[in-house]
Parts: structure tokens; sequence; C-alpha cells
């Protein structure tokens, strides 16, 4: 309520307003400048109430707002909530017709909004008796990019110039929901559109008729009631969140000097925060709509920290109750303001100050406006230039980065210490929440510019940067942890019951039993078993000459491992007893009363097995009933007994540790460290130092990338693209999540989807059901069940039915979900084959398939009991998965295969057929796990700890898999490529891995995956037609490496066991290609190079490159062939000119983003950035070149070593 200018009074009623009120204003009403109607909302408004509308003590106030008491009332409406007024065809107050000048002003403080937010209008109320769209005249707030912009519509009558249509105004300029109180006034004359006018805040705006036009037709005009706060039925996409004051209607134009002297705002001073001394307080608030002016109100901090430097290269992540990461903004608030503060002591003198901000900024000192940089460009398209680069004002400073804004100022100090704010919008309607690289520095005229800080400072060139980035992220890094492992607890009690539960109901043996024990026992019994085999008779001879092969050619891929209708043709017992048909398949001595003569008999359009192909000549039909006339014997080759290999030597053991544990070899540090330790524990010591080791988690990222097909993609996602949920699985790993609660977090697919939390598995672009593909990773990866087939079909090698997939779809979904006709074998399929189809279509287009849990044989019957909730499928689902004997036996199994080199069940993704090789063994497994409280890191102790895992190792022996020792195994792709870069001393130093550098195009459709430190980071590069202007080379040098070894750049489903046959690419990428050159080169950011350079005698320095890339001393001879190689010029190899150490800079390209790729310059630009990376860093100057090119020949030879890529 006004204090300050005379107002209606508050009338109780509608009828006691047109008494009281209405009569003298209306004589008054073309020129006093009085409303016909006026709403202070200090008393119980009139009409109907519909929904929660309240008086509330939250109206503008003074002293923001000086024309109000200090207490003042508002309408609050808890969309949708509103207001009916009463009209009839006595009372034409409320109507409006062609002539008439209708103006609205209002207060208004919009919390949020959907489309569009009524705040007053007469018609289009739904009400029965009136037409839909009869709409006389309204005034809303329209959801434009975000922003709440003025709205005038009407429809017009139907007439001799045609029917009735919409007729919309829209301002093109508003203000953010959640920005407080606002000053908005609409004025028009029907019949005149060139007469509309809009105001916001005092101002007026400009604006459009965006729909049906500027029209000189009359509006509809009817007896229906005028609303407060919504429309059609009170739908909530048109409904007012927030509160109103002052809302007055007139019949009169209101002047601009008249609405302009509506509106006084005073700003309140920011209420300033304890900030630590030698500190830079930051606070994060929002989110907020706006994005090109600091919003004059905020809520209170989301997130509060200290750092060193006014300076920033990342915001840290929001994290929900379950330690997930979630997103900072929702709906249409899409941006967030950074607030800092801090306080500076400089001596007197002049100075300059340089801002950079990628978003709208505010430099404040001392409360004084200092400097602004505007809002974050929207480059839409593709065609913009390609701007030169951005010119410095001292030579050798860094320039401000593509898009970041950058104002220099001159700033004079008095010597005291100055307050210093500074605020900056981060996001925006389509921005991704990146800073760029924004800073505020300061220098004397002409010196180099140093980022402001208490703390630390950094000079504003590359390396002065790069090291502010880096100590940023790291404490970003620290924050974003401690924050995680606070929300992580928040469900700790609940999977502290859990696994309580699975201890009581899941564990098979609870005394624990030992690796190796088992192992040993394992090999006894077989060992004991192929000394007591007979030698081979004549019908054992015709069996393997014979009749093995027939099988092994025309059975086994089904009825091996398989065993496909429940039948395997290389186990006697198998046959003897029969599949799913029920029928003995073999009856010794009885070919006419064995099924499988029938099978192999049968015509073939009939049901003859194989059912495709030429099936058994008439000779293999006649050997098979000669087998099985002679009694069917299958009496294998004997073989000789199992062995176990002996322990490795305490080199091998440490690589090879090292590099399954954290995918990395060790340095000459971490060797040093392993041999100090005392003899006896130094491998128990390294185990649990490499398990704590937060390499651990990078290591195993790319594994589970695969397992869960995270397939994200740098542009426009495609068919089975995911949201980049990567770094959710490296966070869960961090923190060393119980295995249990890791799979349930993925099948929750919580927080954001584009920022990296589990909600990124939930997408599945372009796929027409995507849970139904989500199913598909589930089972494979904690289930051991492949249903691939399933997804159009039943499987025709597996039991399970398409039903049953969809049925896991339908729990993600949370719904009864329907089979589309693009999920199916069309009929036509089946019309045009000539005999009975593998596949079988038992689930039928169309048809609803409920929430069911389909897989009551691999799950626990109480495990749905503990849930959270019981009403949500998803939770009952996961239970269902993960609380049963079946997850943890899949689990031990995967970790067993990855350390192991072969698996206890193999495939470990397919069980179905695939009995363990060693069920004791696995079952030990299990229970060890479960025991651990689902702790995966306690089960890979166990294994790592085992001799089993420390004898040295051999070649796979088939089906049997004894584990007489680790099965030999080459290096994942990521563990070459990071080991190969670790070896030698260098970072990847590749681009940033985004399309879109700039931050202007939103992350579901552009990705940024920042600059990787690790393997696991890539993703594809591929674009929509391969433009050269969007080639990242640096980038794509490490990807040629990763692929020619078996990593996929794409993954569209889910695999457990890569590629890893040899090629003849492998051998090429690391001897010749451009990341060998880069391995290779005596660089300045080579640490080879720094090895070199130390004084040190020849042997010490072959045995130092021995240590570094291949873990071991070298022998004798190794030595020797070396020091032929290195001596020559050894004791001369150091450059004395100290001149010649001054490093070359480093070339600078201009940008190129996605915003200007199509830009023809854009192409050059890329051809030469491959070039130059093709090159590789220029070699040091401060190693003679003869010596330097012996060098790095050595080095080469040890790289392209075997050694280089196998797991010892």
């Amino acid at each position: 309520m006004r204090f300050s200018h005379s107002c209606l009074p508050w009338l109780a009623s509608v009828t006691l307003l047109l008494s009281i009120a209405i009569q003298p204003i209306c004589q008054a009403a073309d020129n006093s400048g009085q409303p016909i109607l006026g709403w202070s909302f200090d008393q119980q408004p009139p009409g109907t109430i519909v929904g929660k509308a309240n008086l509330e003590p939250w109206g503008p106030a003074a002293p923001e707002f000086p024309d109000f008491a200090k207490e003042n009332q508002a309408l609050s409406l808890n969309a949708p909530a509103y207001i009916r007024l009463e009209d009839t065809k006595e009372d034409d107050r409320y109507d409006f017709d062609n002539g008439d000048w209708i103006s609205v002003e209002a207060w208004v403080n919009l919390y949020s909004i959907v489309q569009h937010a009524y705040i007053i209008g007469k018609g289009r109320t739904g009400r029965s008796g009136f037409e839909s769209d009869n709409q006389n005249w309204a005034v809303r707030l329209s959801n434009h990019r975000g922003e709440a912009c003025v709205n005038f519509l009407f429809r017009s009558r139907a007439d001799e110039a045609g029917p009735a249509d919409w007729h919309r105004w829209t301002s093109s300029k508003g203000f953010a929901p959640g920005s407080g109180w606002h000053h908005i006034a609409v004025s028009y004359q029907f019949g005149k559109p060139e007469t509309i006018q809009g105001f916001v805040d005092g101002k007026p705006v400009k604006g459009a008729w965006d729909m049906g036009g500027p029209t000189k037709r009359a509006p509809v005009v009817d007896e229906d009631e005028v609303w407060i706060g919504s429309s059609m039925k009170g739908a909530r996409s048109c409904s007012f969140n927030g509160e109103i004051d002052e809302l007055k209607l007139y019949r009169n134009e209101l002047p601009s000097e008249l609405i302009a002297s509506r509106y006084k705002y005073v700003p309140q001073p920011i209420k300033k925060p304890e900030v630590p001394e030698g500190k830079v307080l930051v606070q994060l608030l929002g989110p907020t709509a706006t994005f090109d002016s600091i919003p004059r109100r905020m809520d209170e901090p989301q997130l509060e920290w200290h750092q060193d430097s006014l300076a920033f290269s990342q915001l840290p992540y929001k994290y929900d109750d379950w330690g997930i990461r979630d997103d900072w903004t929702e709906g249409n608030q899409k941006s967030m303001v950074v607030r800092a503060w801090t306080e500076l002591t400089l001596p007197p003198g002049d100075y300059q100050l340089l801002v950079r901000s990628r978003g709208y900024s505010r430099l404040k000192i001392d409360d004084q406006d200092v400097v602004t940089t505007p809002r974050q460009p929207n480059r839409a398209g593709a065609h913009h230039v390609v701007d030169p680069l951005p010119k410095v004002p001292v030579p050798g400073m860094r320039p401000h980065f593509m898009s970041d804004s950058e104002r220099i100022v001159d700033f004079h100090s008095d010597g005291k210490t100055h307050q210093i704010l500074f605020e900056a919008i981060v996001g925006g309607p389509r921005y991704r929440l990146e800073f760029g690289e924004s800073c505020i520095a300061i220098a004397r005229p002409g010196e180099m510019f140093e980022i402001i800080g208490p703390g630390k400072t950094y000079p504003l060139t590359d390396e002065g940067w790069l090291a502010f980035a880096a100590d940023h992220k790291q404490l970003v890094g620290d924050m974003n942890h401690k924050h995680r492992r606070a929300a992580n607890q928040i469900q700790s009690d609940y999977w502290q019951q859990r696994h309580e539960y699975a201890l009581q109901n899941l564990i098979e043996e609870p005394e624990s039993r030992e690796i190796d024990t088992l192992i040993a026992a394992k090999i006894d019994a077989v060992n004991a078993e192929r000394q007591s085999a007979s030698a081979a008779t004549a019908s054992d001879t015709f069996y393997r000459e014979r009749i093995q092969p027939i099988l092994a050619s025309h059975c086994a891929r089904c009825h091996s491992e398989k065993r496909q209708g429940e039948l395997s043709v290389v186990d006697r017992q198998s046959l003897l007893e029969g599949g799913e048909s029920g029928d003995p398949a073999v009856v010794p001595g009885d070919p006419d009363a064995s099924y499988l003569i029938d099978l192999i008999s049968a015509d073939a359009d009939d049901y003859r097995m194989p059912p495709k192909g030429d099936g058994l000549s008439d000779d293999e039909i006649a050997a098979v009933r000669q087998w099985i006339t002679d009694g069917a014997t299958m009496t294998q080759t004997p073989k000789p007994p199992v062995e176990l290999t002996d322990n490795v030597d305490d080199y091998t053991f440490l690589r090879r540790v090292s590099i399954d544990t954290i995918g990395l070899s060790p340095t000459l540090e971490e060797i040093d460290k392993f041999f100090s330790d005392d003899p006896a524990t130094r491998r128990d010591n390294a185990i649990d130092r490499l398990l704590n080791d937060p390499r651990w988690a990078e290591n195993w990222v790319g594994y589970w990338q695969d397992v869960f097909a995270e397939n994200p993609n740098l542009l426009k996602p495609t068919l089975n693209n995911t949201g980049p949920f990567r770094f959710w699985i490296l966070e869960a790993l961090q923190d060393n999540k119980p295995i249990d609660r890791f799979a349930t977090e993925l099948m929750m697919m919580r927080g954001s989807q584009w920022y990296g939390g589990s909600a990124g598995f939930s997408i599945a672009s372009q796929n027409d059901v995507p849970m139904a593909a989500k199913a598909h990773v589930i089972g494979t990866a904690f289930m051991g069940v492949e249903m691939k087939c399933a997804r159009c079909h039943d499987a025709p090698y597996h039991s399970w039915k398409q039903g049953d997939l969809f049925q896991m779809a339908a729990m993600l979904s949370r719904k009864s979900i329907k089979l589309p006709e693009s999920s199916t074998v069309p009929a036509a399929f089946f019309e045009k084959q000539a005999r009975k189809s593998l596949i079988e279509v038992t689930l039928k287009p169309g048809s609803t398939v409920r929430p069911e849990w389909p897989f009551a044989s691999l799950s626990s019957d109480s495990a749905a009991g503990i849930v959270q909730d019981s009403a949500d499928s998803r939770q009952v689902l996961a239970a269902q998965v993960t609380a049963s004997r079946r997850f943890a036996e899949v689990i031990a199994n995967r970790i067993w295969t990855r350390l192991m080199g072969a698996g206890i069940v193999q495939p470990v993704d397919d069980w179905e057929g695939n009995p363990p090789s060693d069920p004791a063994l696995l079952s030990a497994l299990a229970d060890r796990l479960i025991q651990s409280g689902y702790d995966q890191k306690e089960l890979q102790r166990a294994i790592l700890s085992s001799d089993a895992y420390q004898r040295a190792a051999i070649p796979t022996d088939g089906e049997q898999r004894l584990f007489a020792g680790p099965y030999r195994r080459r290096m994942s792709a990521e563990q070459i490529v990071d080991t190969s870069l670790h070896a030698v001393g260098q970072t990847m130093r590749t681009e940033q891995l985004t399309m879109d550098v700039e931050g202007t195009l939103p992350p579901n459709t552009f990705v940024n995956f920042g600059f990787p430190k690790r393997s696991w980071e890539f993703t594809t590069l591929a674009n929509e037609r391969d433009r050269p202007s969007l080639a990242l080379p640096r980038a794509q040098a490490i990807i040629d490496v990763l692929k020619a070894f078996g990593w996929r750049n794409s993954r569209p489903e889910p695999i457990s066991q890569r590629e890893e046959t040899p090629n003849l690419i492998q051998p090429g990428v690391l001897a010749n290609a451009t990341f060998g050159t880069w391995l290779t080169r005596l660089s300045d950011h080579s640490e080879l190079t720094q090895l070199a350079l130390q004084d040190q005698d020849l042997d010490a320095f072959i045995d130092a490159l021995y240590l570094r890339l291949l873990t071991r001393q070298p022998t004798d001879p190794e030595r020797a062939q070396f020091r032929e190689l290195l001596e020559p010029g050894y004791a001369d190899r150091l450059v004395s000119d100290i001149d010649a150490f001054a490093p070359a800079p480093p070339k600078r390209f201009r940008y190129v983003s996605w915003s200007n790729h199509l830009n023809s310059e854009a192409n050059v630009i890329k051809v030469e950035m491959e070039a130059y990376a093709r090159q590789g860093d220029p070699p040091t100057r401060m190693l003679t070149e003869a010596w330097r090119l012996r060098a790095e020949d050595a080095i080469w030879s040890l790289l392209n070593s075997p050694e280089m890529i196998v797991i010892p």
C-alpha cells in the first residue's frame, strides 16, 4: 500500500466498491489520471478467492521503495490461485470496446513463470456459458528466454473483415523472476494499434505484435468475469506465482511522465559478510533469469568459500542428498551470480585495473562503481568472423579468452585499505555455467598485470594463468570433495541397514575362505582326475578325430558354453539327460532312440539342426550314428598336470600392481619408496598405498564407461548418446561408495543430466524406448543377463523374453509402457521364412507392459521390502538387482577378471549356460565382498595380496581357468597412453574438449569436457560432416592411439571385453605417429630432459631410463648396448651458452569455435594447428643436438618395446 499518494479506500465487496468508488472515478475517467478501480491489498480483497491467495506483509516497502510504508501488505498468490470479480450487463466498467483507452499498472514480485502469468484479465475463464477464447483484454507477464516481459492480449470479434483472431503484444525487455519488486504498466486504445505502450520500472519498453499482428478490429465483449492472477480455469501454466500490489485499472492513457514518477527505487547497500584477513570471500547466489545486470535482490547465498585471488576458472558443483552432482539452475532461471569480497592495501599512487569476465560483471571499490563489463554475447549461427587475437597492453601478457570481455580503467590509491566487491553473472538463457578466464588484475602503468589477491598473486601471463587455474581447480576439487562426502553421509544409515540385511540373508559360508587355498584345492582335484584318466581306446580316438570336429563345426556355437535349449554337446552328461525337450539327446548303443539323430537328420525346412546352412552331410550323420552305436564315449586327450607358477620378483610385482590399481607405472620416487620398506611387508604396504591413491578411481572409470555404455557426444546428440555421467562414476569411485550403492545410484538416475550426475544415464537420444536400452545395460552389468536380442524379439539363444526386458524398462520408467511398432520384428519377416524361425515374438506391438520384476529366480524374495519407497518401481528394481546373491557374484567375478586376466564365469556379462570354472572360489569372493560392506577395494586388496595374483603370468588355458597364475594381459588403451606420458614426464596439453569454447550453446547440445589429464576423459570428436574447422588436432593424436588399442570413441551398446587382437596400426601409432613424436622428443616439457641434465654418470642415466619406462634394471647386454649408443658426446652434452636456454614463445592461434567455424579462415587456422601439433614441442636447447638425437633413439626403443604395453 502506498502512503504518500491518495488512494482508494479498501472496499470489502464488489457491491460496496461499485456504490462508493466507481461512479466518481468514472466521471473523471478521461482526464483525471485516476483509476476507475484500484486494489491496494491492505484489507481482504473483494470477489471470490480460489486457491491459496492471502495478504502477506511482503509488499514493496521503504527505504528500498520510498513511496511505501516500512510495513506493507500485498496479495500473495501461490499458483494456481486467483480472485474472481463478477461482471453483469448493468455494469460495464470492465468492458472495453473500439475507441476505449485501457491502462493497467501494478507492482509485481514474480517468483517463477511457466508460460504466461496473468496479472489481470477479462474473459477466457473457461466458465460454462461462455466461449473459451472470449478474451476482452488481459495484462500478463510472458516468459521470453527466461525474462518476464510485459504482455497485452485480446481477441478480436468476427466481422466482415474476417473471423475472430488473437492479437498479442509483447515487450522485448522484462525482468528476471525472483529479482524482487518491479513496476509494470500498459496503455492501449482499441482500434489504434500504434498507441500500445509498455513500461517496466518506470521506463518505456519496445515490443511487437507477435501474434495476429496489429489490428483496428474491435475486441470481444461479454459479461464474463475479471480474474486477478490466472485464467483458463486456473491453469498453472498461465497463473501468477508471487505477489501483486497497487493494481489499478484506467480508462485513459497514462503519460510516460506519470509512469516514471511511480517508480522510485533506492538501492540498498549489500550487507558485507565477515571477510577473513588475507582471503577473498566468494558467495554463490541464484539461480536467476537475469544475465545482463546484477539482480538487485537475491536470496541468501547457496555456497560460500575462501580463496587467495580474485579470479575464477570453474564453479564448484552442487550435490544432492545422495552426494550426486545436481544442477545449480532450474527452469528458466539459467544464471548464477558470483559475489567476491576482499580488502587490498596499495601503496599510494596511480594504477590500472583490468577486469575480464565472460558474463556481465561489476567492480565496486569502496562502495563506488568502478567498471562493468557487458553481458555475454549470443553468437548464434556459425558464420561469424574469425577475429584477430586480442591486443595486450603489455608484451608477454596473456590475451583474454574468446568472447570474454575486458575493460581497463585508471585507479588512484590513497595508500589506505580498499574494500573490493566483484560481482559477475555466470551462465544465461542458453549459456553453460562457465567463467571463461574471469579475473581482476592490477598494474602500475606500463608494467605486467597481476591478479589481485591478498594471498597468492599470479602474473597475467600464460604461465601465471595456468598456474592459477591449476591451483583453483585443486581448491574447487577439494571443496567439491568435502561437500560431496558430507552429502554422502545423509544416506549412510540406510546403507548400513542394507549391508546388515545382506549379511543375514546373502552369505553362503560365514567362515573366511582363502583364495590360494581354494585354487590349490581345485588344481589338486583336476590333477587327480587327469592322473586317473585311462589310456585312450579306439572309440576315444574316433571321437577325438571324427565326432568332436563335427560337433564343434555344426553344434557348439549354440550348445556348448551357451547351452541353448539347456543342452551342451561338449558335456556327455548333458547329452544323456537331454535338453528342454525332455528327451535324451544320446542313448548309448541305440541311435534310433537318440533325439540328436532326429535333429540332424530332419529336412531343412522342418526342425533340423543346425537350422541354417547345409547341415550335416550323409557321411557326418553316419559317423554320429556309429559313434552312438559304439557307446558314445567322450574321453578327452590326456592333459599334463597343472603346476602353480613361481611368484614374480619385486620389480615385476610393483609394475603389475601399479598398472592394475592406478593405471600408471611407478615413478622413480615410488620405486625408491617401495624398496626402502621391509621386504616382508613392502608388497602389502604398496597395495595399501595404491588402493588409497586418488588415481585408483581414474583407472576404473574407463572400465565402467564401457560396461554402462556411457556415450556422450561433443555436439548435437545422435543415436543412443547419453549425458556425461562419467563424472558421477569418477566421484563415486573417489568416495569408494559401496558397489551396491554405486549400482543403485546409476539405476536411480539422479541429479544433473548434463553436468555429471547419474541422471546422464537416463538419456538415450533418438531411441524409441530409452529405458529398454538402460534395462539392457543393467542386465549385463549387474546380473550377467544378456538381453540385447530381447530388444526386438525373444532371445533365440537365451531364455529371456522381450517382455522381461520391457518389464524392467517399465520399472525404470516408473509407469506402464506400450511396445512401439519400431521395437518389434515385422510380421512380414516371418512370412518369408521357409522354416520355423529361430526367433519368436511373444510381445505384440501396442501391448501394455506393467512395471514388474521379471527375474524372481535371480533375486531374494525379501529384497523388495528394504527399499525406502516401495511405491517407486525404480527403487524396487534397484533393490531387486543389488540385494541379491547374483549381484555380489557378478561384481566379484568382474573384479577378479580385470585383475587376473580371465573370469571364473566367462563371459562376465552373459552367465546363461556358462557355469563357473571354480564355484567355491566364486562363492568365497562374493562372500568376502558382502562381508566387507560391498567395499570393492577390500575385495581387490584380498586378490592383490594373494599368491595367485603375485605369480608369474601364464597363457590362457581355455575353459579350465584354474588360475595357476594370472593370465597374460595387455594394458588397456587408456593405460598405454597414460603410462607412456607418465613415464616420460609429460602432460596431455590438448585443446579444450568442446566445439563451443565460448560457452554460448546449451549443454544438451554442446558439452564441454574441459582439458583432459587422463585418457578416460576423451570422447568422440566426430562432428556433423567431419569439418576440418572443428578439428582438435592434439586431442585427435591421442584418440588415434586409444582407438588403435581397442578404446571406443562411441559406446552405443555396453561391452565388458574389448577387442584386443593385435593389428598393424598399433606399432605404427607408437613408433611413427604424432603421439610417438611427442613422447620421444627431449623438449623443455619432458621430465626426461631434466633427467638428462642431471650431474650423473652414464650408467645411472641408463638405469633411470629403464626404471622410468619399464620398471626394471637393464640386463648386462642391454646396458652395454645403451652405453655404446649414448657414450659418444655424453660428457659434453650440456650447452654452455646460457642465452640458448630462453625458450621460444609458443605459437598462438586465433580463436575458432562453433560460432565461426563456417568462415573459410577457420579451416586455414585448423590446418596450421594440425601441422604444429604434428611437429611436437621444439627440442630443448640445453642439450647438444647430436647427443640429444642419440638419447631420443634410446627412448624410442624402450617406448616401442613390447614390455611397454604388456602387464608383466
